[in-house]
């Protein structure tokens, strides 16, 4: 079945909602450019899939052209060791791969590997749709990603502070060619390897998603072997 957010994400769901993107120059290495203007609190990239079994997709910069980041879905067989998703950033534009993804069927943690370092993404309970996992980009810093919605929707990722740090837009995963899956819209000073995080395991609930709904649909129209 498609997972829900549990009674005891209530609360934290509520308060979620209702916070607002503030810069956050304690995670920048560059400073916040100065004109006469208000602060810039948040930029947002643009995920899209190509085809229809989103084997494929890229993300955009903020300017909706600019590609940042290419993302490949991999086909494997049930209880494959080999990574579903594999994660290449194109800010250099060299096309090089940063993370991967490995999904486990019966079990919490989803294994990912970026820039070197494992990290373990875990789900709060099997039911759960809370998310969190200890940064190598900022060390000694938990972040969470969490629905922000009761029956479900979208994500808001929180920092160990409860800061909002980034949302993810997750549109309607619809299968439409070259349509837009969704937006994830990050607070100023989320940057570098931290930006990296950040889109690794907001793919990573997008798909988390993509597949119980899957599985939801398979386990409904009784076909077996997928």
């Amino acid at each position: 079945m498609t997972q829900q957010p549990t009674l005891a994400d209530q609360d934290s769901l509520v308060s979620s909602s209702e916070k607002h993107f503030q810069p956050l120059p304690g995670y920048a290495t560059t400073p916040q450019p100065v004109n006469g203007e208000k602060p810039v609190p948040s930029r947002t990239l643009h995920i899209y899939h190509k085809g229809l079994t989103h084997a494929e997709g890229y993300i955009l910069d903020s300017d909706n052209h600019t590609q940042l980041y290419r993302i490949e879905v991999k086909l494997c067989k049930p209880f494959s060791s080999k990574p579903q998703v594999e994660i290449f950033s194109n800010a250099n534009k060299d096309d090089t791969s940063i993370a991967t993804l490995h999904f486990h069927k019966f079990d919490q943690v989803t294994d990912i590997m970026i820039h070197g370092h494992a990290i373990a993404f875990r789900q709060a309970k099997f039911t759960s749709t809370t998310r969190s996992w200890p940064s190598a980009a900022a060390p000694g810093a938990t972040f969470t990603w969490r629905c922000d919605k009761f029956w479900g929707g979208d994500f808001v990722c929180l920092d160990s502070q409860e800061r909002l740090v980034a949302k993810l837009d997750s549109k309607h995963f619809t299968r439409t060619s070259s349509k837009e899956e969704g937006t994830v819209e990050v607070a100023w000073g989320v940057e570098g390897g931290l930006l990296d995080e950040i889109v690794v395991t907001g793919v990573g609930v997008i798909e988390a998603r993509r597949r119980s709904r899957n599985a939801s649909i398979t386990a409904g129209s009784g076909v077996t072997g997928l």
